[in-house]
């Protein structure tokens, strides 16, 4: 009985390690610098057509397929509640230190065709003058229960005035792995180049 039990652990193991996601989500983001800030990160989730579904059955009391403000209300309490323990899967780091301090802001749950989108904005509000390395920024959940898409040419962007000289790049982090090792992050730098 044992070694049936070994021999079945040992061959289903591998498939424990790749389970997939259950909530796949698109997302994109835009960070905003003023000539003296970077304000701000706005993000833009799409939920995928399952998803967007339960949500919507969740939350759309008067069954009108919209999310009128107090059902977007109640989303934004359920979401705050299941994901700001998280970080809402973002990882932030600053001059080489860990932005844990996300808080939400402008949130809005609108239909985008079938799909449930979520757009919200996390402050930053940290002066151009202390911002003495990279921005770093990956989104992803290291259960690997939500699988989060980077939009190809929406996903990592920046708006900035043109005084602010600002080197950016897309790459996928090796050195940052989870999920067991299996999986490595897309990630986004940005750095400001004092000339």
């Amino acid at each position: 009985m044992k070694k049936d039990l070994f021999i079945i652990i040992v061959i289903l193991f591998p498939f424990f390690l790749l389970a997939h996601p259950h909530v796949f989500i698109g997302v994109d983001s835009e960070f905003i610098f003023t000539q003296t800030e970077l304000l701000e990160i706005k993000f833009h989730w799409v939920f995928d057509d399952m998803t967007s579904f339960a949500v919507l059955e969740e939350f759309d009391k008067n069954g009108d397929d919209i999310l009128n403000e107090s059902e977007t209300l109640r989303a934004l309490s359920v979401f705050k509640e299941l994901q700001s323990e998280h970080d809402y899967f973002i990882h932030l780091t600053i001059n080489d230190s860990t932005f844990t301090d996300i808080q939400l802001s402008n949130f809005k749950a609108v239909m985008e065709d079938i799909c449930l989108a979520y757009y919200f904005d996390v402050k930053i509000n940290l002066p151009i003058s202390k911002i003495k390395g990279k921005i770093k920024l990956s989104v992803y959940d290291a259960e690997n229960y939500v699988k989060l898409f980077i939009h190809e040419d929406l996903g990592f962007r920046y708006k900035s005035p043109e005084t602010i000289k600002i080197e950016a790049k897309k790459y996928i982090n090796y050195d940052i792995s989870f999920y067991y090792g299996q999986l490595n992050p897309e990630e986004y730098s940005i750095e400001i180049i004092n000339e």
